[in-house]
């Protein structure tokens, strides 16, 4: 098994970004993300930081202690309840750079 985890954005329909879409600003999870005023290109009530200018893969706020803490489960879930994988791949330190992170 290869896991290849891509820890430095999300797509535009994980949960925590849908509820953003939902509820903007007041949204729970808007500081898991770097919101921002102004429209996006998807017509959202808000911008918000992509990697590498994609608005559908919105970058996660790695300053913010629930989304660490998130990540670190989803890792716990494919290394740990699913199995042990002989292959590893992460996508995080460059690409983050050009997430503003």
């Amino acid at each position: 098994m290869v896991l290849d985890g891509v820890f430095n954005h999300t797509g535009r329909r994980h949960f925590a970004f849908e509820d953003v879409m939902r509820n903007g600003h007041a949204s729970q999870y808007a500081d898991w993300y770097f919101i921002e005023e102004g429209t996006s290109g998807y017509g959202d009530n808000f911008k918000y930081r992509a990697w590498e200018g994609h608005e559908g893969l919105p970058c996660l706020n790695h300053s913010n202690p629930a989304v660490r803490q998130h990540l670190m489960d989803v890792a716990t879930f494919w290394l740990g309840e699913v199995g042990a994988t002989t292959n590893q791949r992460r996508t995080f330190s460059g690409v983050c750079i050009r997430c503003g992170v």
